[in-house]
């Protein structure tokens, strides 16, 4: 239940400074989702590129590079979910 938490508290997080970064506002939630899942798109990608294996991960530890790479997911999935939503 804790790490639940953690998710959504650092997901909400991410997902602000990746909104912030793109101009764009949304609720609560919704910046949550996007911050969840653009950590795990950053972190897969970070663990591929570096390890050569692809492992779906999500970090929950709080450092400068989880929250870089987190927010740079998050952008990355804004970017390619509005291009698809437009159409």
């Amino acid at each position: 239940m804790l790490n639940l938490i953690l998710a959504i508290l650092f997901g909400a997080l991410v997902g602000f400074l990746a909104n912030k970064l793109m101009g764009k506002s949304d609720s609560f939630w919704m910046t949550s989702l996007l911050g969840i899942v653009g950590s795990v798109v950053g972190n897969t990608l970070y663990t591929f590129l570096t390890t050569k294996e692809l492992n779906l991960s999500f970090s929950t530890s709080f450092n400068v590079l989880n929250l870089l790479i987190a927010v740079l997911g998050a952008v990355l999935f804004t970017v390619v979910y509005t291009k698809f939503a437009s159409k």
